[in-house]
């Protein structure tokens, strides 16, 4: 039969094992979310961060696009706008130019024809009219009137009648030179007048160019402080990204930190698993040798001898001579004791209970109920089903109160069953029970048997 320490040994490695096996399959599952949960986190920042920079380059590449056309569109409509008033302003300078050489070439005939006029008289006012009115002028007279030559008559028909015999006099051509400064002055007037409107017009459209200009200045400067700022917003992006990605490095390092100590847990789980493999094969060893153990024992208790029984009954008709008899046992073993017998008819639970010391009880038993006990203690000798806890106890005490009632007299002094191997068989001082002996209260299973009754009567050991 394996005694009690196999058995402390059999239930401390099962539960070695399965806590071992529960703890392994717990830090397995802690270490596999925890993997899982920090790379997914470290995948949502990773997608959150592209998904930012990408929005964020997509709309800074949008805008500058726009910017880069709006300036290529302003740039162009500037250029053509210049052209077109560089274009009217040469025009008007070719005009103005032309103007001023007409004016210029005009003012010089008119100042000579004035100098002739006052100088030579009719005759170079003649000359000066037909000079104005593109004839060539006549070839010199030799005479002359003070510095200036003379002309000679002219052979064109309208000189000619100018020049007959109704000839001017200085007087008067005086007034026709008045009426032609007059003319020449409106002429001048009507030359200039398209000069005026083109110098106007130029200057309108210098005003008009110079507005262009610094519209085009400002919104190039607003363009300029734009750029600035989406260049401080792309340096800001930038040093986000770069934070993130440091960020990202760091969870990475912990990542491959985190993925070395799932290894080493690993391989010390396999490890354990492994010793757990070879402690599950000698436990099951063990647990085969138990059982065939027990089946022996059960096999033998099984079976009991023929004279089994008839030594049951004499030793009945032996407890049920005695009036009364003492046990002392640990309270334990008097709980275990009172628990079981209590459910039989015949036992009586003792009035007085007394303390004897180390946790040992006497207890006052009557015949009627020393053949309770050994009834059910039989019961549980006999029975298949019963444990090996049971059997060992049930074996002790039977043979412990069978060897105490074998030799019993007619005289002496009580019966009193000891079931502690430190101390006699036979009654110790101070284990007889007097009736002015404290009473101990009822304990363990014993509370709930019935009512004890008087012990019953029969010969004195």
């Amino acid at each position: 039969m394996p005694n009690k320490g196999s058995q402390d040994i059999t239930n401390s490695m099962a539960m070695l094992h399965t806590t071992v096996l529960h703890t392994a399959e717990q830090t397995r599952e802690s270490f596999t979310k925890g993997l899982e949960k920090l790379e997914k986190n470290a995948e949502e920042a990773q997608r959150e961060t592209s998904d930012a920079v990408t929005a964020e380059l997509s709309r800074m590449r949008t805008d500058f696009r726009d910017a880069k056309n709006q300036m290529a569109n302003s740039r162009n409509e500037l250029l053509t706008e210049i052209r077109s008033a560089a274009s009217l302003l040469r025009e008007t300078g070719e005009q103005l130019t032309s103007a001023v050489e007409e004016l210029t070439s005009e003012r010089e005939k008119r100042t000579e024809y004035a100098a002739a006029f006052h100088a030579n008289g009719s005759g170079e006012a003649a000359t000066a009219v037909s000079t104005l009115n593109g004839d060539e002028p006549a070839a010199p007279a030799p005479a002359t009137i003070g510095a200036l030559p003379l002309p000679e008559p002219r052979h064109s028909s309208e000189n000619a009648s100018a020049a007959s015999d109704d000839t001017q006099t200085p007087e008067e051509a005086v007034p026709e030179a008045g009426s032609l400064v007059s003319q020449v002055a409106e002429l001048l007037r009507e030359e200039l007048a398209p000069l005026r409107c083109g110098i106007e017009t130029l200057s309108t459209t210098v005003n008009d160019l110079r507005q262009t200009v610094e519209r085009q200045q400002a919104r190039e400067a607003g363009q300029h402080t734009e750029t600035e700022g989406l260049r401080a917003e792309l340096v800001k992006m930038r040093e986000t990204v770069e934070r993130r990605q440091a960020t990202e490095a760091d969870q990475h390092t912990q990542l491959e930190a985190l993925r070395a100590g799932l290894a080493k847990m690993r391989e010390t789980v396999e490890r354990r698993q492994a010793t757990e493999a070879d402690q599950h094969t000698q436990l099951e060893a063990l647990r085969a040798e138990l059982a065939k153990t027990r089946e022996t024992l059960v096999a033998k208790v099984a079976q009991p001898s023929a004279s089994a029984p008839q030594e049951h009954r004499s030793l009945l008709e032996r407890a049920s001579r005695v009036s009364s008899v003492v046990l002392v046992c640990h309270r334990d073993l008097w709980e275990y004791l009172a628990g079981q017998a209590g459910r039989h008819p015949h036992f009586r639970m003792p009035t007085r209970i007394t303390e004897v010391g180390d946790d040992r009880v006497s207890a006052p038993l009557s015949g009627r109920s020393l053949i309770a006990v050994l009834s059910v203690l039989q019961s549980t000798r006999g029975s298949s089903d019963s444990h090996e806890e049971d059997l060992a106890l049930a074996n002790t005490v039977y043979t412990r109160i069978e060897e105490r009632l074998a030799d019993l007299g007619s005289d002496g002094d009580q019966v009193t069953i000891t079931l502690d191997d430190r101390s006699p068989l036979a009654g110790a001082p101070g284990l007889d029970v007097h009736d002015d002996a404290p009473a101990a209260p009822a304990e363990g299973g014993a509370s709930g048997g019935p009512e004890e009754e008087q012990p019953d009567s029969g010969e004195s050991a």
